[in-house]
């Protein structure tokens, strides 16, 4: 991020404007996809998105980039809040993406992204697999399985939502095969992860934990916290094995790694889960539920969280 932002400089000191946009444009990048940092993002998403609509940036290569990294701001945000706005924004992508190069496989992550955080399961597959296909017909093998890692770990996601044991295998094991030939490391250890999560729910554990094992240990050496897929596949296999408390420690895990980085909606989802699982183990929740109702009441629409969260109260016996 020191590098993106001194370049930045030295291209304004250039009077270098597309050089000035590139490097702005890969600070959103590394602020939403590795360091998962949603804090400052969308004011410099928006700017750079304003700037690349003036006609001097007509020709400017990373120009679907910049609008998409604004999209993506929006869903790890607030995706509920911006429906609208995001489903234009979407299709005006996929208008004018241009057939050759990577630009066609990102705008179908977005919509695969999107439609993972709305829970619109036959759209994430259906983008998933429009991605795999053309992963299929490209001449490009190493954009095309580069590409398809994360088509294969999306499938992975709506098959652990469906209870599909079948896609989840099948996905898992071709994503881990992507994801390796690829060197893509956070996928890896996903595909991994929902490997162990088949092996559990089949009965054979000592596969699972050696999966797990894998997954978990691959995951500690990376310098970047990892997200939504592998937490749930985390807690998905704790649930499987009956380990309610292990599942509870995972989301704290998951809540100390997004709380304060501006992602409203994945705190308020974490913590909803928190508030189930402490309702599960019949612990205290009072603490909880409070925290969960203060997150919920950031969001645009928090009413569905509010009434999820007072039921669970008051199934405890609690006051909401």
């Amino acid at each position: 991020m020191s590098l993106f932002e001194e370049g930045g400089r030295l291209a304004r000191q250039l009077n270098e404007p597309w050089w000035a946009l590139f490097y702005d444009d890969w600070r959103v990048t590394g602020m939403l996809f590795f360091q998962r940092d949603f804090r400052r993002v969308l004011d410099l998403a928006v700017q750079n998105t304003l700037e690349v609509r003036k006609p001097a940036y007509a020709q400017f290569p990373l120009r679907l980039s910049v609008q998409r990294n604004l999209v993506a701001a929006y869903i790890g945000i607030d995706p509920s809040a911006y429906v609208e706005q995001i489903q234009q924004a979407l299709a005006h992508l996929e208008a004018e993406v241009p057939a050759e190069g990577g630009d066609k496989y990102l705008v179908l992550g977005s919509l695969r992204e999107f439609s993972l955080e709305m829970d619109r399961l036959d759209i994430a597959e259906e983008s998933s697999r429009r991605a795999l296909e053309l992963a299929d017909s490209d001449s490009d093998s190493h954009a095309a399985t580069h590409h398809a890692t994360f088509s294969f770990s999306g499938l992975c996601e709506v098959a652990w939502r469906r209870r599909d044991w079948t896609m989840l295998g099948e996905a898992a094991e071709q994503g881990e095969d992507a994801a390796q030939k690829s060197d893509l490391q956070m996928e890896l250890s996903e595909c991994i992860l929902w490997q162990a999560v088949l092996a559990r729910q089949q009965g054979h554990e000592e596969r699972a934990r050696r999966f797990y094992r894998r997954a978990t240990g691959r995951v500690r050496r990376l310098l970047m916290p990892p997200d939504r897929a592998f937490y749930d596949g985390l807690c998905g296999f704790h649930l499987l094995g009956d380990e309610l408390d292990k599942a509870l420690q995972a989301r704290r895990a998951e809540l100390k790694e997004i709380t304060g980085m501006g992602r409203l909606a994945c705190e308020t989802r974490c913590r909803l889960r928190i508030c189930r699982l402490l309702a599960q183990l019949d612990l205290p929740l009072a603490d909880d539920v409070a925290a969960a109702r203060a997150s919920a009441c950031r969001l645009r629409q928090p009413a569905p969280h509010l009434d999820e969260l007072d039921r669970i109260a008051q199934r405890k016996g609690e006051r909401p």
